[in-house]
């Protein structure tokens, strides 16, 4: 039935009836239509926070995104300092091979550039004297008596040489201010 009425019936009860009628079912449609369930109202709910949430993070997040010419300047520094840590590493290496090269060039070396004035033994650096160095002449041969003065002079030389040793390894205890002495840690 149509809401309009034709001209020229004009039955005010009627119509009124009719549009009550009508309102009515249409306001509970749209009640129920507006009305959600429980479960509905939840869902609905969570993904409004969901998304109010996301578009807030996104929002926070976005001053700390790279951009992709950002990118590419810091991949540029990154290379370029792996590069000058691989040529320091490789000028390092170079020079350890060239110290080596000296160091076995050394130590190869013919006796012609042995000094016997000073002789250095692995372990203790001191250099021991020759005898006309320590004060202590030779005399010529002349009698049987001379024998007898040499063994005393290498046993005088071989004394001092033990004593100067032993002034060096006395004095390497206390090297860099290191005491053996456990109550000084």
């Amino acid at each position: 039935m149509s809401r309009f009425v034709p001209a020229g019936q004009s039955d005010l009860k009627t119509q009124a009836s009719v549009e009550q009628d009508t309102s009515t079912q249409i306001r509970e449609e749209t009640e129920q239509a507006e009305i959600p369930s429980l479960y509905e109202q939840m869902r609905l709910n969570h993904e409004r926070k969901e998304f109010e949430f996301r578009a807030k993070m996104q929002q926070k997040n976005s001053a700390f995104k790279v951009g992709e010419k950002d990118l590419q300047f810091y991949d540029q520094k990154r290379l370029a300092k792996e590069e000058k840590e691989k040529k320091d590493k490789e000028a390092i290496d170079q020079g350890l091979r060239r110290f080596e090269e000296e160091r076995l060039k050394k130590q190869s070396t013919p006796a012609a550039s042995f000094k016997p004035e000073q002789i250095r033994t692995p372990l203790i650096s001191t250099t021991i004297k020759k005898p006309s160095t320590l004060g202590i002449k030779k005399k010529k041969k002349t009698s049987g008596k001379t024998k007898a003065n040499e063994s005393k002079l290498t046993q005088k030389i071989n004394e001092q040489i033990e004593e100067e040793n032993d002034k060096k390894k006395t004095s390497s205890i206390h090297i860099n201010n290191y005491s053996s002495d456990s109550d000084s840690e």
